[in-house]
């Protein structure tokens, strides 16, 4: 009997890496689109959902996970926003369009269908985003299609610098064009450190800060630096879309900002309507 380990491309759709981009021009945040070697459409899933990818690389089969950042209604292709934490240039950063390599079915439960809430409150930090824009193109497809949509959709999407915002323009022109209700909030932790930050547009503070102002709660993490919103930014506006008893809260992102965030709700009735997962 052979010990040696399985093939997990075994199980996985043959893809191809169709597309890739740095996005805002950074090296360690990039874009891709990955597509079935047939040209076929591609598994049905949630939005909100994530998948196993498989490729080689330097003589080893390697596996991740990653989110689908595309809506269920694209059926040719997935897209992944990814990062490069570690600055290493490997995984799909090294590999070029055309390169082989494998997908599996979408599994997982951050999705729309977790709650039945008319509100919701999507919380992110860096590419926790990707659920998210799943969802977000979704919604606005639903729209589109005159099906039933949330009363309001709150995003807070927090980076370190302004350029770590992933798909901001397109965020902004969502909130532009109301399709449903939408407000986008995004959050610059380091504000000194960003010399293209414009306090007039964007949230001086941590995402999981300012959610927790807009909703009344203790502060997650007592950060000394503070929340402070732009003057065209009412909180209190907000917070009157959010009501307590209909908001669900997703999060999704760095693991001590999720424990975080659920310690602040804990004893409130915020914390029955939280909804995340741990894959780490």
């Amino acid at each position: 009997m052979s010990d040696a380990p399985k093939d997990p491309r075994d199980k996985m759709t043959a893809g191809v890496l169709a597309e890739s981009r740095l996005v805002n021009g950074l090296p360690g945040l990039g874009a891709f689109r990955v597509k079935a070697a047939d040209g076929g459409a591609v598994p049905e899933f949630l939005a909100g959902q994530a998948t196993s990818v498989a490729f080689e690389q330097d003589g080893e089969i390697l596996t991740r996970w990653y989110s689908v950042a595309s809506p269920p209604e694209q059926r040719h292709a997935l897209d992944f926003l990814v990062v490069d934490a570690k600055g290493s240039g490997k995984g799909l950063f090294a590999l070029e369009a055309g390169a082989p390599l494998w997908f599996g079915s979408c599994v997982g439960k951050l999705t729309l269908e977790r709650s039945d809430c008319r509100h919701l409150v999507l919380l992110g930090t860096g590419t926790g985003l990707a659920p998210y824009l799943s969802m977000l193109r979704h919604l606005k497809a639903q729209a589109a299609a005159g099906q039933p949509v949330p009363v309001a959709v709150a995003l807070f999407h927090g980076a370190r610098r302004g350029a770590e915002l992933a798909f901001r323009d397109e965020l902004e022109a969502l909130a532009k064009e109301q399709p449903f209700r939408f407000l986008y909030v995004p959050c610059v932790s380091r504000p000194g450190e960003d010399p293209d930050f414009d306090p007039a547009r964007t949230t001086a503070g941590r995402a999981d800060e300012a959610a927790a102002r807009v909703l009344g709660l203790p502060s997650p993490g007592q950060d000394p630096r503070g929340v402070s919103f732009p003057a065209v930014f009412e909180p209190a506006a907000l917070a009157a879309l959010l009501p307590e008893d209909d908001t669900a809260i997703y999060l999704c992102g760095n693991p001590k900002m999720i424990d975080a965030f659920d310690a602040a709700c804990a004893g409130t009735p915020r914390q029955e309507r939280l909804v995340f997962e741990r894959w780490w």
